[in-house]
């Protein structure tokens, strides 16, 4: 059973929840959104940024119809009684033409701040990748590559992701890859970030009040075991809300990859 007492007024913050509905493959409905945010708010979570897919579900997602949503589930949430408080994000897909999704409008930024979140496919690694990357820091964005302890290059060859930590990109994990639940190599490849200082922020990936929910806290707890309480404890307060409010990140020097025994 999990613990249902808050964890303080401020609470954590989730950058990755696809909460928005009819958007993708996340909530299906209002009423899933908001047995979804019941859930975060009895997981401790007081702010969240609803980050639908850019690509591959919706062929005109914009960023008025994103923020639409997202005050039309500020108002359902009041409602309910719930205070959380809603952001508006988008979850990019890393491609070469990123900055046509740009200008269009149908990919942006975390509340509306530097940082963007993008993802690759979670089987491939395009050679396009760091190139692109580089491309998003030299406009001035900081991007914030999603669940890469999912894609099965960075499984394989986890000092790729030690390439681009060094040149400047923050990485986020999801909160089921470090507590298992998303599998046992999800769960070796996330603890192995985290011993190797690669990782800078989780986040719940949230889908679904079902099989997909918005925890975090056991993640925390989880993480704390490598990297500290409050180092883990930051991964989803103080940075996260410095993401939100566009403020700069200072972050540990990342570990060269040394592999160990079972690595």
């Amino acid at each position: 059973m999990r613990r249902e007492d808050p964890l303080g007024q401020e609470g954590f913050v989730d950058i990755h929840v696809h909460i928005l509905p009819g958007l993708d493959d996340g909530a299906a409905s209002w009423n899933e959104a908001i047995q979804m945010a019941r859930q975060a708010w009895r997981e401790g979570i007081r702010k969240l940024v609803a980050t639908p897919h850019n690509y591959g579900f919706r062929a005109k997602l914009t960023k008025e119809l994103v923020l639409s949503l997202v005050e039309e589930l500020r108002k359902r949430l009041e409602e309910e009684g719930l205070q959380i408080e809603l952001y508006p994000g988008v979850e990019v897909m890393l491609m070469p033409d990123i900055f046509h999704f740009l200008e269009a409008g149908t990919a942006f930024t975390l509340n509306s701040s530097r940082y963007i979140l993008v993802e690759l496919p979670l089987f491939s690694y395009p050679v396009y990748t760091e190139e692109v990357l580089f491309r998003l820091q030299v406009k001035g964005y900081k991007p914030i590559l999603a669940h890469p302890e999912r894609n099965t290059v960075f499984q394989e060859r986890p000092e790729l992701l030690y390439s681009l930590v060094k040149r400047g990109i923050l990485v986020q994990l999801t909160s089921g890859s470090i507590t298992g639940e998303l599998g046992g190599i999800p769960y070796h490849v996330s603890h192995l970030f985290l011993r190797h200082r690669w990782a800078h922020i989780i986040a719940s990936d949230a889908h679904s009040p079902m099989w997909r929910p918005p925890f975090i806290k056991d993640a925390v707890e989880e993480a704390a075991k490598i990297v500290g309480e409050e180092k883990a404890k930051a991964m989803v307060t103080s940075v996260p809300e410095a993401i939100l409010n566009d403020e700069e990140i200072e972050v540990e020097e990342p570990l060269e990859y040394k592999p160990r025994r079972g690595d």
